[in-house]
């Protein structure tokens, strides 16, 4: 038997053809709507960090702050708090003990998040930290 069509048998018209392709991409890129319109974020993350008293952290402390990258530093002026993501690209950046390094393109940054070197072209983001009345430490990171 023959799947040609014939005079007797014209098989699917190519209107008809066109008109099924059309619907069938229709309800795909409809689907595909839906799926994105559902589609569920991350939920937030958290945004404040409680570091505990002030005097958990002596002078000269450094606490790495790993749920916030970041890095609490009590110097002789007082505390400041570091983001620990690189300016120049977002990688995590490295305590050398005597700077801080990023470990992808080899910026370099003192102590207090100054820039040394690039390709960072500025310093290390200062968090904003907030000092209790009950002596507490709240480091404050903005997404």
């Amino acid at each position: 038997m023959s799947a040609m069509p014939t005079k007797n048998n014209p098989g699917l018209p190519r209107r008809a053809f066109l008109k099924i392709l059309l619907a069938a991409s229709g309800a795909l890129t409809l689907a595909g709507l839906l799926r994105f319109w559902d589609y569920q974020a991350e939920p937030a993350r958290q945004m404040e960090f409680d570091l505990g008293p002030a005097s958990q952290h002596p002078a000269g402390s450094r606490t790495l702050v790993p749920e916030a990258q970041a890095l609490l530093l009590h110097l002789p002026e007082g505390f400041i708090a570091l983001d620990l993501s690189c300016p120049h690209l977002g990688c995590t950046i490295e305590d050398s003990g005597r700077e801080f390094i990023c470990p992808c393109h080899r910026s370099h940054f003192d102590q207090q998040g100054r820039l040394l070197s690039g390709p960072a072209t500025r310093d290390l983001i200062q968090l904003r930290l907030e000092h209790l009345p009950n002596n507490h430490l709240i480091l404050h990171k903005t997404p």
